[in-house]
């Protein structure tokens, strides 16, 4: 839709209100060359596009030369083309917001063109306006591709392709225009107009790209029409867009695989079938507008007799197929030459035949149109009128195998082999509804096609079911060869005889091993692929015996495809080629094992066990390549758990391969791993602790011995919210044992030292903050103590906090994790746990914890009492009275509830009284300790002469302890400066080394040895205990003190 000026054209546009009485006015409403040459201007007028804001007087005008045409004035044939050729253009914006204030304008507009699809006019003018609504649907060429997600109007800027695109679809669905069409394609079809009936195609076809036209498609009757216009065999043109049409219809309604069983209109009713006006939602001054206008609509007479086609009416309809019907050709799917034909041919193929001449020139389409009336009148006055419908789902299914069939067999040219492709999508995709489509498709021959092509060359060569041209290594047969496979295994699943076939006669298994062989020297078949297309054919071999082996177990072990399969993940280990398929063959050997059991032991004798554990540990370190997915090692242990589970023996090649180890390993790098969102891996290797070494004595013991309650404990403190009722159930399991009991009273915690009872306690104090199970330690709801005050107490942040920038596949993956952690399974674990530890075991923990005990071991006495309760409210919703026994146990049993939680309130309130006591007595004892210290530093600040007396011997015993001290003393200081050693005594030397208060120095006298302040100095220490030397026991001897001594410290 473009912006133009008000002068919209070459010509002056006419005053339409002056049009609209000409064509009702008493005087002037049977001039009709007039009205045709004021159609005529109006047309000329608006060369680029009529303007939305005059789309109501247009649409009365077109509606009234429709009512001319009708009865029968054929001269007004070329000027209602003419206006459709026009309205076929961009639709032309006065104002920025024309296009969103008069939407409705436009929906009205495409509902009066739906009107030409009826019986009452020609094909050439229906023609012209299935060109018209293709280039409308299509926004003029700018749908984008099939590819490419269509983005919501949201998402796309305003005026740009896809968002006009996406506005013109909703438009086609809210105009009611797709019945009006698909009435049109039945009358053509029993009226065998092929090029009419490819026109119609076309245009359902471009209103088949968006979700909502595909529901309403469906729902207007589309599948009643397609097993005719599937049925002109693979070379005519009508068959590809028809195959379009379905597959669009399929994957974007994914319902209508499944209305194929329900009864569908016949034909003839859906051309009684009314059509429901659309919704009138009008907004503003626009749409008052348009609804005075509408006002003088005349009001449609009977069905008039429709004339023959005169040489202008072909001439028109000549133009109109010339001017737009190459414009879009790649979008509808064929081309069409000025005479409506197929561009392609001259001729048209109708199941293998052929029909010469142009089916719309003179006597032929006469003839087509009176037999057409003459079926319309049988089926509007005839006995069929009255049925409801039939099921074509067995019509539809005979159609497209005949036509998959034919075109495998006969067709040879590349755009053969792409419809043959196309095809067997739409079958692959109809194949999902259930047997209901399968069983049809398998007395059709389908399977014995596919089969055939399955399994061709590499067993046989096919024949008769498909040439050698088929069978070749390009892209297109490559595609096939991946799309038989999906369609064997898919009927195999639906159909029992489908699968005898495939594996008893085609050795369909046997084919698919040789594409995940290991062998050195593959067969010629497969190595004439190139490395892509041998990639593919892996991925969709592994695909295909996911869905097929398990059904056929016995023909799966006869051919070889346990050690096959077992080789293949050991050499995908280590190959970079077949690294990308473990993930697959994990998917498929894990099926294998859940639905035969019995394999177990055989993939176990294998040897698979130490290759999953192989697999498992593959970690590549932080900033290197290599190394497993996560997805791989999932799947790896969910294997492995599933092996230990459905067998015993597998428990011990798990030991013997130092399986206990790599799980524990695994373990350490999940307590190191980000504990902000919860694992599926995470999960996974919990789970495969609980399934491997749980259950057996020896595993168990030999992972308590190797710390592995330690790190199952860790992890429960330091890991994701979401794992705690995982761990907490491999805790309950683990704690059977009496021998693990010590381990879990011996555990500290590594952040804080706390106890595991104390952690548990504090996990259930977690959800007694969510529910308000206690106010201040004590219960606070008697009659329903687990329900609390069903508030919060306190703030526990929510986990889905760091999930608001994820991916929604992510987000709901991880969504699920956290739902699964309710806090009602996460109390009843906690119980389990502590009861199995034993609640008298405890005494280590504090007096608040004890209170909590109290509540914790009522809990399965709760537990019955809010049951007892649930019953009481069930009969009081239903308006039941139960029997006086039932009355009696019924309050019997919720009186015990109320007494019992009162007696627990009562025990947790004189546990926390004796707390608040010791507290107090606590509190006192620190300040009587801190008024004692205080008073002793107020002492030590004043000295205090020693009055002690003692005797010789004491004081040499000290004075040995004191050097003996000296000398084992270590010193963190560096040595003083020799001069300053120089300048001070002996004594004050020692006091200093001794870290007593050194005493001021002495001058010495002249005599000594250590010489004038001039002199030289010795500065070499001598040993410790020449410092209590003669000199300085003795007195000063004369007045001076003798020589300084030699004082070294030794530092150890």
């Amino acid at each position: 839709m473009g912006t133009e000026p008000e002068p919209n054209g070459a010509g002056t546009m006419p005053d339409l209100d002056r049009m609209i009485k000409l064509f009702t006015g008493p005087n002037s409403s049977e001039l009709y060359e007039r009205h045709a040459a004021a159609i005529d201007r109006l047309c000329k007028s608006n060369p680029t596009g009529f303007a939305i804001r005059d789309l109501p007087r247009v649409q009365q005008i077109f509606e009234l030369t429709l009512g001319l045409l009708k009865n029968g004035q054929q001269m007004f044939l070329e000027p209602a083309c003419q206006l459709l050729r026009t309205l076929s253009k961009p639709f032309v914006k006065r104002t920025s917001t024309d296009e969103f204030k008069m939407l409705n304008n436009i929906a009205n507009m495409l509902s009066s063109v739906g009107k030409v699809f009826s019986a009452d006019y020609s094909a050439s003018i229906q023609l012209v306006a299935c060109q018209m609504l293709h280039a409308f649907s299509t926004a003029h060429g700018s749908r984008p591709s099939a590819l490419d997600r269509l983005p919501s109007p949201t998402e796309t800027d305003t005026g740009s392709g896809p968002r006009q695109y996406h506005t013109n679809q909703t438009l086609i669905g809210r105009s009611g225009v797709i019945p009006s069409v698909i009435r049109g394609l039945a009358t053509a079809i029993l009226g065998a107009n092929e090029v009419l009936m490819i026109s119609l195609t076309s245009t359902l076809l471009s209103f088949s790209y968006m979700a909502s036209n595909c529901t309403q498609l469906v729902d207007a009757g589309v599948l009643s029409c397609l097993p005719h216009v599937l049925g002109y065999g693979y070379t005519h043109d009508l068959t590809a867009v028809s195959v379009e049409l379905l597959w669009n219809l399929v994957e974007y309604a994914p319902e209508t695989k499944y209305r194929l069983s329900d009864p569908q209109p016949l034909l003839t009713r859906l051309l009684t079938i009314p059509v429901e006006p659309p919704q009138q939602q009008q907004q503003g001054a626009a749409a008052e507008e348009a609804a005075a206008v509408t006002q003088h609509r005349p009001i449609s007479g009977t069905r008039g007799v429709s004339g023959q086609a005169s040489p202008q009416a072909e001439a028109s309809g000549d133009m109109a197929a010339d001017e737009t019907g190459g414009q879009d050709a790649a979008d509808m799917g064929h081309d069409l030459d000025p005479s409506g034909q197929a561009a392609e041919s001259p001729s048209v193929h109708h199941q293998g035949g052929e029909q010469e001449g142009n089916a719309v020139n003179g006597e032929e389409r006469q003839g087509d149109e009176q037999a057409g009336e003459a079926q319309l009148d049988e089926g509007r006055d005839g006995p069929s009128s009255g049925e409801d419908g039939e099921v074509v789902v067995e019509a539809l299914a005979s159609t497209l195998c005949g036509l998959y069939r034919s075109a495998l067999g006969s067709g040879f040219r590349q755009v053969d082999k792409e419809l043959r492709n196309d095809v067997l999508v739409v079958l692959n995709l109809l194949l999902e509804a259930g047997p209901d489509f399968a069983v049809p498709c398998y007395s059709s021959g389908l399977f014995d096609a596919v089969g055939a092509v399955s399994t061709a060359p590499e067993l046989a060569d096919g024949s008769p079911h498909v040439k050698p041209w088929g069978l070749t290594t390009d892209d297109v047969d490559h595609e096939h060869k991946l799309l038989c496979w999906r369609a064997t295994a898919a009927g195999s699943q639906q159909v029992p005889a489908a699968l005898q076939l495939v594996v008893q006669q085609y050795n369909f298994l046997g084919v698919l091993l040789q594409y995940i062989s290991t062998s050195d020297a593959p067969p010629p078949a497969v190595r004439r692929w190139n490395a892509d297309q041998l990639n593919a054919l892996r991925s969709a071999a592994l695909s295909s015996l996911y869905r097929v082996a398990p059904l056929a177990a016995e023909s799966y072990v006869a051919v070889g495809g346990l050690s096959e399969l077992v080789a293949f993940v050991r050499s995908s280990h280590g190959q970079n080629v077949l690294t990308q398929h473990t993930e697959g063959a994990l998917r498929h050997l894990y099926c294998m094992c859940q639905d035969v059991p019995d394999l177990a032991e055989s993939f176990g004798a294998e040897g698979l066990v130490p290759v999953l554990l192989d697999i498992v540990q593959d970690v590549s370190s932080p900033g290197s390549a290599g190394g497993q997915p996560e997805g791989v090692r999932h799947f790896a242990l969910m294997l492995l758990s599933l092996l230990c589970t459905v067998n015993a023996e597998n428990l011990r090649r798990l030991r013997k391969a130092q399986g206990v180890a790599v799980l524990l390993d695994q373990l350490q790098r999940l307590i190191r791993a980000d504990p902000t969102l919860p694992s599926p891996f995470a999960v996974a290797v919990l789970d495969a602790v609980w399934c491997c070494v749980v259950p057996d004595r020896k595993n168990l013991a030999r992972f308590l011995v190797d710390e592995g309650m330690d790190a199952l404990l860790s992890l429960l403190e330091r890991g994701n919210k979401g794992h705690r009722p995982t761990i907490l159930s491999v805790l309950a399991d683990m704690l059977e044992n009496q021998r693990s009991h010590s381990f879990v009273h011996e555990w500290r915690s590594e952040m804080n030292q706390q106890t595991a009872a104390h952690m548990l306690i504090t996990m259930w104090q977690e959800e007694d903050a969510l529910r308000g199970l206690t106010v201040d330690g004590v219960l606070s709801n008697t009659s329903r103590p687990l329900t609390g005050l069903d508030k919060r107490t306190r703030w526990v942040p929510n986990e889905t906090v760091a999930y608001g920038n994820m991916e929604a596949e992510r987000r709901a993956q991880l969504q699920t994790l956290v739902e699964g952690c309710s806090g009602e399974q996460l109390l009843a674990k906690i119980y389990s746990v502590l009861k199995l530890l034993g609640m008298d075991s405890l005494g280590y923990v504090s007096l608040q914890d004890r209170a909590v005990l109290c509540l914790i071991e009522k809990y399965v006495k709760f537990r019955q009492g809010e049951v007892w309760r649930e019953i009481q409210e069930e009969f009081d919703a239903e308006g039941m009275r139960p029997t006086a026994p039932d009355r009696a146990r019924l309050a019997s049993g919720i009186e015990l509830l109320e007494h019992l939680a009162k007696a627990v309130r009562d025990a947790q309130a004189q546990i926390l009284e004796r707390h608040v006591d010791g507290a107090r007595q606590q509190e006192a004892k620190f300040f009587e300790d801190m008024r004692a210290q205080k008073k002793l530093e107020q002492e030590m600040r004043f000295y205090q002469k020693d009055k002690s007396q003692m005797t010789l011997a004491e004081l040499r015993e000290a004075k040995q302890k004191k050097e003996t001290m000296l000398r084992n003393s270590i010193c963190s200081f560096r040595f003083m400066d020799a001069d300053l050693l120089d300048s001070t005594q002996g004594s004050a030397s020692s006091s200093v080394l001794m870290g007593s208060m050194p005493m001021p120095p002495r001058v010495p006298s002249a005599g000594s040895r250590g010489g004038s302040a001039g002199g030289p100095r010795e500065k070499r220490l001598g040993s410790a205990g020449s410092s209590s030397g003669k000199g300085s026991a003795g007195g000063d001897n004369g007045g001076g003190l003798g020589p300084l001594p030699q004082v070294s410290v030794s530092v150890q």
